[in-house]
């Protein structure tokens, strides 16, 4: 379901703002980080992103840039490690676009 959400997210990113994948420092990614998450380094905030993206709260979470905060079953330790494995995500796809320019 992440690398689904994760993919739908690069691609609304494709089409909206191209080359953003360079943008994105992998060291400092943290999706639980508004300042630091896939839409805080592209835009200077998640909010400003969403905004920008013209993208509702579901959105964000259906393009994987933000987790359900208030499920029912949600908590603060699950939505931690929630946010890791999103961030983990986001990461190995990057990653994976980037490797071809690695030899380069």
């Amino acid at each position: 379901m992440m690398m689904r959400n994760v993919e739908r997210g690069c691609a609304i990113l494709d089409a909206a703002t191209p080359g953003w994948q360079d943008r994105i420092d992998l060291e400092t990614l943290d999706l639980s980080d508004p300042c630091q998450c896939i839409l805080g380094q592209l835009y200077r905030t998640f909010g400003m992103g969403a905004i920008m993206l013209k993208l509702s709260w579901r959105e964000t979470e259906e393009a994987g840039f933000a987790v359900n905060v208030i499920a029912p079953t949600a908590n603060t330790a699950d939505t931690a490690e929630r946010y890791r494995q999103l961030t983990d995500t986001w990461r190995a796809v990057l990653r994976k676009e980037r490797m071809p320019d690695a030899g380069h």
